[in-house]
């Protein structure tokens, strides 16, 4: 009985032994690493949320390093802001001080001058770690998709309740706080976005002194010059047409008078009608012999030749020419007709009609259909424009009104979406 009760003594104080050994080797681990719940198996449910939540803390104290470098980024725009703001306001000071009688505005004009340059060295000094919002370099500023020209921050840590964590941007539009940027676009730089001479077309109004019947020289095209086609005398042979030459005695000549320029009664416009003045015009050997070096006319460019020696010699060589025509016969070079010429008004006199007449014509021998005529040109104007490349923006659109002939004008717009179309591309 003593036996058993020993034994048993011993049991118990074994256990207690080992209790108290687990319980020591447990609160050793506790004391050397500070958890409670050190492994899955110590408790599985703490040690889920445990380590659930020291990932957590890491995650946060990233996040949290990540606000404090975006706090920063935005106290140093802010700031550079701040001083921005304060040199603008000294600069609107320095031009309403300009406007007082006897300043010396060439010194205003230099202090704004360097408070513009304090402006510049304020944008390019708001770095931080390398940010910069106020002096930037992007392409294209206004047209740049947002997410492209944004600047994003760290704005918080969140765990779902399914369990998922995401961290939260908020991102800025650097196209509110650029104040200069590379390309142009910032908030103090010059504005971009103007179409510039809209291809040529800004601030035109082409008017000249009789828009209803202009052939005013300046114009680069004044509608078609008057022209009277003419040929000399000839026959056919093997098909084509041979010149007969003019041959001039010293007794022979050609004259008429020629009138240019004079306005067509039949185009309807207003009294008085301007007629031109004739001018006598005389050909004979001496001019023929000192043009071409012999006493004939042999084709249509030597004829030319001494018309317009004539016009020349009448003091009207400016106003009127004469020029023979071309033939193209395909697959061959062109080459002068023989036979064909013109006399055509070169919009000289100053006069707004375009005509060319022949009256009085005498002559002593055959010129062929060289005669009395009569020939108005067609009324024209144009506006010259030098076309100069341009872009428009998103935000931006351009209207011009347009009218001829002082009748009813229209207007037109012009905007990004319209140039983005299917036809524009077929119109460029």
């Amino acid at each position: 009985m003593t036996s058993l009760i020993t034994n048993t003594s011993a049991a118990v104080a074994l256990l207690t032994l080992r209790s108290v050994n687990s319980k020591l080797h447990d609160t050793q681990t506790r004391v050397s690493t500070g958890l409670r719940v050190e492994k899955a198996s110590d408790n599985a449910a703490y040690w889920s949320i445990a380590t659930t939540m020291r990932s957590d803390r890491a995650a946060v104290a990233a996040v949290s390093d990540a606000l404090g470098m975006a706090a920063a980024e935005v106290d140093t725009a802010y700031e550079a802001m701040e001083q921005t703001g304060t040199v603008l306001s000294q600069i609107k000071a320095k031009l309403a001080a300009a406007t007082e009688n006897g300043v010396d505005k060439a010194k205003i004009q230099d202090e704004i001058a360097q408070l513009v340059a304090q402006t510049v060295t304020i944008a390019k000094s708001a770095s931080f770690n390398g940010v910069n919002w106020l002096n930037t370099d992007i392409h294209d500023l206004y047209e740049a998709d947002p997410m492209d020209r944004s600047a994003s921050l760290v704005s918080s840590f969140v765990r779902n309740a399914d369990g998922t964590v995401k961290v939260d941007m908020m991102s800025l539009d650097q196209i509110m706080t650029s104040l200069y940027n590379k390309e142009g676009g910032g908030i103090l730089d010059g504005d971009p976005r103007s179409p510039l001479t809209i291809g040529g077309m800004r601030g035109e109004n082409y008017v000249t002194t009789d828009i209803t019947n202009d052939y005013l020289a300046d114009n680069s095209w004044r509608g078609a010059a008057a022209t009277i086609s003419n040929s000399l005398p000839f026959h056919i042979a093997s098909g084509q047409n041979i010149p007969d030459a003019i041959v001039f005695s010293s007794t022979d000549k050609i004259t008429f008078d020629i009138t240019l320029d004079g306005d067509d009664p039949s185009q309807g416009l207003s009294a008085p009608l301007i007629t031109g003045a004739p001018v006598a015009v005389t050909v004979n050997q001496a001019l023929v012999i000192s043009k071409l070096g012999k006493a004939s006319i042999s084709n249509a460019t030597e004829m030319s030749t001494v018309l317009n020696a004539a016009f020349t010699a009448a003091g009207i060589g400016t106003r009127v020419s004469a020029a023979h025509g071309w033939l193209y016969p395909i697959g061959a070079p062109a080459y002068p007709d023989p036979v064909n010429y013109s006399i055509t008004t070169t919009e000289q006199t100053g006069l707004n009609g375009s005509q060319v007449q022949i009256t009085n014509f005498s002559s002593t021998l055959n010129a062929g259909t060289l005669g009395n005529a009569n020939t108005y040109g067609l009324r024209g104007s144009t506006m010259p424009l030098e076309f100069t490349p341009f872009k428009i923006y998103r935000d931006v659109s351009l209207d011009f009104t347009f009218g001829v002939n002082g009748e009813a004008t229209e207007t037109h717009t012009w905007d990004n979406r319209a140039a983005r179309s299917p036809q524009a591309n077929f119109i460029r």
